[in-house]
């Protein structure tokens, strides 16, 4: 199962293996902090040693920035919205949950923002 990591890991662990280095090399620069004192050996010591290890045998995923996670949060409402909309038989309920996605993207057009599938073409969607 691949894990999640820091950014920082992941680009420690693709700058290493870009040399190429082995995973055993790889982890001597954890291993030995007295002669690997660099960033990236640092940053590969800042996540557990089990997740590191897995990492580098099976495979991980870079962790999210804060606006790609506030993004993902932002489309699964808008989301909801769109979908509770489909199953409500009441007229008033249907335009409060289309009136709230309209304001999702009305905010986000102001504010410059682009979010696919929401205000912006989806590539995995074909709202």
């Amino acid at each position: 199962m691949k894990v999640t990591i820091p950014n920082e890991v992941a680009d420690a662990i693709e700058f290493a293996r870009s040399w190429p280095e082995t995973n055993a090399s790889i982890i001597t620069h954890v291993i030995d902090s007295e002669i690997y004192t660099d960033d990236r050996s640092n940053a590969l010591r800042s996540i557990p040693f089990d997740t590191l290890l897995s990492a580098l045998v099976n495979g991980y995923e870079r962790e999210k920035t804060a606006e790609e996670a506030a993004h993902e949060r932002i489309k699964r409402v808008y989301d909801i919205a769109i979908d509770t909309a489909k199953y409500f038989i009441d007229a008033v309920e249907i335009a409060e949950q289309l009136s709230f996605a309209d304001g999702i993207k009305y905010a986000l057009n102001e504010l410059g923002v682009k979010i696919s599938g929401v205000n912006a073409p989806g590539r995995d969607t074909g709202k």
